[in-house]
């Protein structure tokens, strides 16, 4: 997942991520991203994601209302991910 105009956020907590990440994600749990707003840049597509994908279907909402445009949840989550086989890192 190398593309320059997508950001990965991983919402998850730090403990969950032990289990691996989405190479190139972005770590902001989800009780920072708040406050991590303005570090965001608009202009890019943003695809948040979680262990099953309700946390990051808030925070794809909560950006949404923020005036990001593009901005999408991974449907069913890191496991969704894995259960694919789809890379990780750990």
């Amino acid at each position: 997942m190398d593309d320059d105009d997508l950001i990965i956020i991983d919402v998850r907590e730090d403990k969950e991520r032990s289990s691996g990440f989405i190479k190139s994600a972005i770590h902001i749990p989800m009780a920072q991203v708040k406050g991590k707003l303005d570090s965001l840049d608009k202009s890019k597509k943003i695809l948040t994601y979680c262990k099953n994908g309700m946390r990051a279907n808030r925070i794809a909402d909560l950006l949404c209302k923020n005036q990001f445009e593009n901005v999408y949840s991974l449907k069913g989550g890191f496991d969704a991910w894995q259960k694919q086989g789809l890379p990780i890192k750990k």
